[in-house]
């Protein structure tokens, strides 16, 4: 007996006081879909003409896609479920108006991952503070700090998982 359907239930939670744009690129799988309630979520999708079967489909497992873009308000958790039969790449960065010199953050989800449930949650902290020149404050006036927003994984138990493959989301915030 074959498996029909492999979804990924992930609920992504933000626990920065800043939103966060997360997308997802899935250009080269031809099966990947995502189902979420939330208007936080745009799809972008690569075929418009639908037969009464594709409608069916898409409400049955999502919409075929080829790119997702989720808006993660302040404080705010969202559960999208995703169908895939490739790794997972995501991009995301805060946005936040005074700040500058963004660098955005990645991370895979394999297909061992996806597996059942996943959390995803963004955290933050401010590192390093600059003054008005661009040199490490010590004794000047401060002028802007780095913000680091970094994903951490868990299991649906709460176990957290080790995804090696990501990096976290820099930015300098002005002061």
């Amino acid at each position: 007996m074959s498996v029909l359907l492999n979804v990924t239930r992930i609920r992504i939670i933000n626990k920065c006081k800043y939103f966060i744009a997360l997308t997802c690129d899935a250009e080269q799988d031809s099966s990947f879909s995502l189902t979420c309630d939330s208007k936080s979520v745009t799809t972008s999708t690569s075929n418009s003409n639908l037969s009464a079967s594709d409608m069916f489909w898409q409400w049955m497992v999502g919409t075929q896609s080829t790119r997702v873009t989720i808006n993660l308000d302040k404080e705010t958790e969202i559960t999208v479920s995703i169908k895939s039969k490739t790794d997972l790449n995501f991009e995301f960065s805060p946005k936040v108006p005074s700040t500058f010199d963004h660098k955005p953050g990645c991370f895979t989800l394999g297909l061992n991952d996806q597996i059942g449930e996943l959390v995803v949650e963004f955290d933050y902290e401010n590192g390093v503070v600059y003054d008005t020149r661009g040199r490490v404050c010590i004794f000047n006036t401060p002028a802007c700090c780095d913000l680091i927003v970094t994903p951490a994984f868990f299991n649906a138990g709460g176990r957290k998982l080790t995804i090696d493959k990501f990096t976290p989301s820099t930015c300098k915030l002005k002061l």
